[in-house]
């Protein structure tokens, strides 16, 4: 994912190089507002993972057995990517409830 702020002309001129990089691009207007959209976009995937992080550990003091609550989130509203690769990496043994 390309994210890219300035020049609208420069931008339309570096399509064909963005393309060549990633699946999608986005122009967001003025200069700076990339940067500042990958600050939010990444505000928000380190808190999924801090209540992810979180949830496992209530989970596990709870008893709960982790790898069929992913499961079962992985079959709700809750199955996002996120879901996903943490099911990946449980699978694989190497995320454990007390990691991050």
């Amino acid at each position: 994912m390309v994210l890219a702020a300035g020049d609208a002309t420069l931008y339309d001129e570096l399509q064909p190089v963005f393309a060549l990089l990633a699946k999608h691009t986005f122009f967001l207007g003025e200069c700076g507002q990339a940067a500042r959209t990958k600050l939010v976009a990444n505000m928000l995937l380190g808190d999924m993972m801090a209540i992810l992080s979180e949830t496992f550990m209530l989970a596990d003091r709870a008893g709960v057995n982790i790898d069929q609550l992913l499961q079962i989130l992985a079959l709700t509203s809750m199955g996002n990517q996120l879901i996903k690769y943490a099911r990946r990496r449980r699978r694989r043994r190497t995320w454990c409830a007390a990691e991050a």
